[in-house]
């Protein structure tokens, strides 16, 4: 996985207001937290998931056909 499709599958965290929603890369927001901190930390956990999920998924494909 190059930097740009990092970028591209990484959850990132906004600030609107007082209230840090946890945003999908495609837009949708996950979850929103009262701080900067733990949004950071639940982003961090998002994108690894999703990260290790797309390579089991990659693998498991190619061992199929």
């Amino acid at each position: 996985m190059n930097n740009s499709d990092n970028e591209e599958s990484s959850y990132h965290v906004e600030q609107c207001d007082n209230v840090f929603p946890v945003v999908s890369p495609s837009g949708m927001t996950i979850m929103k937290c009262r701080d900067r901190h733990s949004a950071d930390h639940y982003a961090l956990l998002l994108t690894e998931a999703y990260r290790l999920g797309y390579r089991a998924g990659f693998r498991a494909g190619k061992h199929s056909g």
